[in-house]
């Protein structure tokens, strides 16, 4: 195994432990590891929480909802986890390219009509990808 699939693999390790954890316990955790930090860097990751909590324009609403997309001329299909005004994070376990356009078939809340919307993904996680609306 090479150096980098060994810390991939440990990621996922932390990615699964970390999203086994109740809410509590990931807060005492977080908690613990910021109190032992020097002051300096307790200071840099107030500043970098504060602005990523400003950064958030639009409120984002947990959504289940199946969605088809084109991705490079293929069709695929993964499941809404959020939605706002300006994008959306798909659940799914393919391989995306950050930058990427994708056409979207979004199914409207209580019926089966769709719109078809372009966005840009943006975000990659192990988890799926985040797409911004395009304007």
């Amino acid at each position: 195994m090479s150096e980098f699939e060994e810390e991939l693999s440990t990621a996922d390790k932390i990615t699964t432990l970390i999203n086994s954890m109740s809410k509590k316990d990931l807060m005492d955790l977080i908690i613990s590891i910021a109190q032992s930090m020097p002051e300096e860097e307790q200071v840099v990751l107030l500043q970098d929480l504060l602005s990523r909590s400003l950064k958030r324009e639009n409120t984002r609403h947990e959504v289940f909802k199946k969605i088809s997309f084109s991705y490079r001329g293929e069709t695929q299909s993964g499941n809404i986890q959020n939605i706002s005004t300006s994008g959306l994070f798909i659940e799914t376990n393919k391989d995306f390219t950050k930058g990427r356009e994708i056409m979207m078939k979004i199914p409207f809340h209580k019926t089966s009509k769709e719109i078809l919307v372009r966005g840009k993904i943006v975000r990659i996680t192990p988890h799926g990808i985040g797409v911004q609306f395009s304007k």
